[in-house]
């Protein structure tokens, strides 16, 4: 792996050589190896078996820049369309064989790669048409190459900011930013080039299959300039096109993965990927996970036509604009054709349209006409419509252990929507429904424990992380003492989805303990029972480990990125329906529900005769009876209330000694600590 620190020590080794060196610095008032990125891309030698460091220093730097397409010391650099052949091509990529990285120094002031004045090139990928050719500030035009800490800004100057074809592409901690004015001719920031015969399965010399890694980056779409909004969608892939059945039914090459990133502030969709019928026409996968999407105007990701398989986990979908009508995520309407197989699982829907699956078109060429969708553990509030499936195709479609809450206090929405002639089988299991029209459509092949009742949230906010990447507690964790969605959750169901969701819910705690799932996106804290009814206080006391109502994150987001990246495929469709399970009885949901679900509360029912301090105080908290308050009294409560004893103070006033309790006492800690 060729990470950050692999790169600083090589810099080092390599600092005594002679001539040409590895690492190159970038410093645009002198001082260092060169003044612009380019000058520094001609110091390297691109195919010597060492990795290659540029270091840029802050500043503007307007240039047009081809990644890993220098000429530097021996290679062959990437060639103008007017140049553009087979040939050529193939020498540009075969000449470049070594990881490049291009990485910022200074993390609080990213240098800004951008074009405004410069005169750019206009190249090509098309062999066969070099009529076929586009103008970029940032061109991918070999593998490998990393980029770190920059700001890759779109300026006035080129029709695209990113635009290429290539594998192992990753970007760290970057910035992607909005230089251009209400008025310019926006077309889409990124642009994935899909000339298939570059592929490696026709071409291994070039072997530009497409495989990009974003992380912990920021795509802001306000313009510098203005402060509108970039108006059309950040990334485009179009597709392979039609090729030989071959090709079309082979196993699709590259993906993309964005992971731990925050997207905002834009005036279209975000992710556009595409396939045509053949899975082959599509990437290999797509993953979207860990990220945060604020004030989109369009998809946040859109996926069109079959491709490989496509996981959105443990992401916050929050505030679309109000202008916009389509739902935040949208899979399979291309032309009529196949759709990918989805895995919606962990995510937050808030103040946005949820999921729309429609299952167009007939299996046509593709060897695996079945494909399956699971939308699994998420939290939908405040919709007009969170899931709509539709379509003829044939496939199956999980709506499990999901929260729809159509509004806190007024019924709204419709939960799920069944075209009524859709050919997918659709099965609903555990969903809790909340103020809003449960089902529409009703050709559902299994409908079993649905829930109706308040979830209870203890908050409905959201947050930002800051900084990308980082562990961020959010909203939407139901009440443990009293919510309907605590334990309620179908195991098995997430199960079928674990292979690909891992076992953390949205803050990255852990799912399914003992056997045990909440409904919704948010997981708390689940205590076995015990046999053991009283506890005998102790200066001492010791604590049984278990899990904890305050989520704390093992998820770790690096800051080395791995210079090639292999994921693994999150489903395998096959040429038969996964079976489901369901009820002996399979009920035909109405439009109205009628089931009613009352919500109790839950713990250990509090003395009538113990009053209750409804305040936290230092005299009502010394639990050991040291005279004072520390984390003894804290473990203390915690095992009253897990024994189930009796002793613990109900300090919330709800009659129950519970985990709200304890977590109304840390929540006072300093408060309690002042009164000492």
């Amino acid at each position: 792996m060729f990470g950050r620190q692999f790169a600083l020590v090589m810099g080092t080794i390599l600092a005594a050589r002679t001539g040409f060196c590895a690492t190159v610095t970038v410093k645009p008032g002198g001082g260092g190896s060169a003044t612009t990125i380019n000058q520094a891309l001609e110091l390297l030698d691109y195919n010597d078996g060492e990795a290659d460091l540029v270091l840029i220093d802050p500043g503007v730097y307007d240039e047009q820049i081809t990644a890993n397409g220098n000429a530097g010391v021996d290679s062959v650099a990437f060639p103008p369309v007017i140049d553009l052949t087979t040939t050529t091509l193939e020498m540009t990529f075969m000449s470049h064989t070594d990881p490049l990285e291009l990485r910022g120094v200074d993390p609080n002031d990213p240098p800004v790669l951008t074009v405004i004045d410069a005169t750019p090139t206009a190249y090509g990928f098309i062999t066969n048409n070099t009529g076929k050719y586009f103008i970029a500030g940032l061109i991918h035009a070999g593998n490998n190459v990393t980029l770190s800490n920059l700001n890759i800004r779109h300026g006035e100057g080129t029709a695209y900011g990113i635009y290429g074809m290539a594998k192992g592409i990753v970007y760290q901690d970057c910035l992607f930013t909005n230089g251009q004015p209400e008025n310019a001719s926006h077309a889409f920031f990124w642009r994935y080039e899909s000339f298939s015969r570059n592929l490696s399965y026709f071409n291994p010399n070039i072997a530009a299959d497409n495989e990009y890694l974003t992380q912990n980056c920021v795509f802001d779409g306000r313009s510098v300039i203005d402060n509108s909004l970039y108006d059309n969608d950040f990334l485009l892939f179009p597709n392979y096109g039609d090729e030989p059945l071959a090709f079309s039914a082979s196993q699709p090459r590259g993906g993309a993965a964005v992971l731990g990133c925050v997207v905002k502030n834009w005036g279209l969709s975000i992710f556009r990927w595409r396939g045509r019928i053949g899975v082959g026409s599509g990437l290999g996968y797509t993953r979207v996970e860990d990220s945060y999407f604020y004030n989109i105007n369009n998809g946040a990701v859109v996926l069109n036509g079959n491709q490989g398989p496509s996981v959105i986990n443990r992401n916050v979908f929050q505030n679309l604009s109000a202008t916009q009508g389509n739902p935040i995520i949208q899979v399979g309407e291309r032309n009529g054709l196949l759709p990918a197989p989805v895995s919606v699982t962990n995510n937050i829907f808030y103040f946005s349209k949820g999921v729309r699956i429609l299952s167009f078109g007939v299996a046509g060429g593709d060897p695996r006409p079945y494909h399956h969708h699971r939308i699994v553990n998420n939290t939908f509030h405040r919709y007009v419509q969170a899931v709509l499936i539709g379509g003829a195709s044939p496939g199956t479609a999980l709506v499990a252990n999901n929260v729809f809450q159509g509004h806190p206090t007024i019924s709204i929405g419709t939960a799920i929507q069944v075209d009524p002639n859709t050919g997918v089988e659709v099965n609903s299991t555990n969903n809790l429904f909340s103020n809003t029209l449960a089902v529409s459509g009703i050709p559902f092949s299994s409908m079993t424990g649905p829930i109706i009742g308040d979830p209870r949230f203890l908050t409905t906010a959201a947050t930002e992380p800051s900084p990308p990447g980082s562990p961020t507690l959010q909203g939407f964790v139901p009440d443990p003492s009293n919510s309907p969605a605590i334990n309620a959750g179908d195991a098995a169901s997430y199960n079928i989805v674990a292979a690909s969701a891992g076992n953390l819910d949205v803050d990255g705690s852990p799912r399914i303990v003992d056997g045990v799932i909440e409904v919704g996106a948010q997981e708390i804290a689940y205590v076995p029972p015990t046999n053991t009814p009283t506890v005998t206080p102790s200066n001492t006391p010791t604590r049984t480990p278990t899990r904890t109502s305050t989520p704390t994150s093992t998820r770790t987001f690096t800051s080395t990125p791995t210079r090639s990246f292999t994921p693994t495929p999150s489903s395998t469709n096959t040429s038969t329906s996964t079976p489901i399970a369901t009820s002996s009885a399979t009920p035909t949901p109405s439009a109205t529900a009628t089931v009613t679900l009352t919500p109790t509360e839950t713990g250990t029912p509090a003395a009538t005769n113990t009053p209750c301090p409804g305040l936290v105080f230092a005299e009502n908290c010394d639990f050991t009876g040291e005279g004072d308050i520390d984390v003894n009294d804290l473990l203390l409560l915690y095992d009253h209330i897990r024994s189930g004893s009796g002793q613990a103070e109900d300090l919330n006033c709800d009659g129950f000694y519970n985990y709200v309790d304890l977590f109304r006492f840390s929540q006072n800690w300093e408060i309690i600590l002042a009164e000492q």
